[in-house]
């Protein structure tokens, strides 16, 4: 459990926890979103003391810090909150004082989503990246209404740019991938931000600098009004496993050493070139390609 207090602007992205009295520590006013990630009915948590809430090993250091989080404007803290399946809530959270004296607005600013997920991928790309010897996948993050996006510093080499040129919005990052595919990308776009996911290849370069890149992503915060608020996800380089999937399907297909068709390809041919023959057409018995 940590705690800072810092000046967090009302623009981040922001979902309604609970009323925080002073009184006891005691939560009021519990939201139905945030009881539901808990798991259990709102009615349930409302006059809770909000140490009861946590884990164990959490409740002595946050009621030890209470105090001193709830002297400053805003408040920022984290913990583990106890799902009704036992399982750890992480919520990054804000506190601001309420129109009411000793009460405080506490809203949530990161899910436990959020935390595995980012853990999650800062793991696979550490293991991508030492695997391969090179940078091949790069983290970023959404600002939905802002259309502001952020990356890691290393999506600049993925992309062939420099640092300053990484595109802040939707559009600047569809100007930087391949023309042909700006239209596919724009459109992945809309569906995370109407169906909350997206997964798509791309292409950036020309010719022989022509790479593959995967852009996948999905929407991990909602705010009040239940829209999509933030989206996180990764930019990988896959133009290896391309490559891969072509010299594959080749020697599927060819053999490996004289790269004449084999007969795997010639069957699959056959039927195509029985149905256009003009014997096929027709009728007689005997077809010939």
């Amino acid at each position: 459990m940590s705690s800072t207090a810092a000046g967090l602007g009302h623009g981040a992205a922001e979902i309604d926890l609970f009323t925080l009295e002073r009184d006891g520590y005691r939560v009021q006013g519990v939201s139905e979103a945030f009881a539901a990630l808990l798991g259990r009915p709102a009615r349930e948590l409302n006059g809770t003391r909000l140490p009861e809430l946590v884990f164990s090993e959490d409740r002595a250091e946050l009621t030890d810090q209470l105090d001193t989080i709830l002297s400053s404007d805003p408040a920022i803290s984290q913990c583990r909150f106890v799902q009704s399946n036992g399982q750890a809530l992480y919520v990054e959270w804000v506190a601001r004082p309420d129109s009411q004296p000793e009460r405080w607005r506490v809203a949530g600013t990161d899910t436990a989503d959020l935390v595995k997920l980012l853990a999650e991928r800062r793991d696979l790309k550490t293991r991508l990246d030492l695997a391969v010897g090179q940078t091949i996948v790069a983290m970023w993050d959404l600002e939905i209404a802002a259309d502001h996006f952020r990356w890691e510093p290393q999506a600049a080499d993925i992309l062939r740019i420099t640092p300053d040129q990484l595109p802040v919005s939707s559009e600047k990052l569809v100007l930087t991938v391949h023309p042909d595919d700006r239209d596919a990308l724009r459109h992945a776009l809309a569906r995370l931000r109407e169906e909350g996911t997206a997964d798509i290849g791309v292409r950036v370069g020309h010719d022989h600098t022509l790479r593959h890149l995967s852009l996948r992503g999905r929407v991990l915060v909602q705010n009040s009004a239940h829209q999509p608020a933030r989206a996180v996800g990764l930019l990988l380089d896959i133009t290896t496993e391309k490559a891969l999937e072509e010299q594959l399907l080749r020697m599927s297909v060819s053999d490996g050493l004289t790269g004449i068709r084999n007969r795997r390809r010639l069957g699959q041919a056959l039927p195509g070139c029985s149905a256009a023959s003009p014997r096929a057409a027709r009728g007689q018995s005997r077809g010939a390609c």
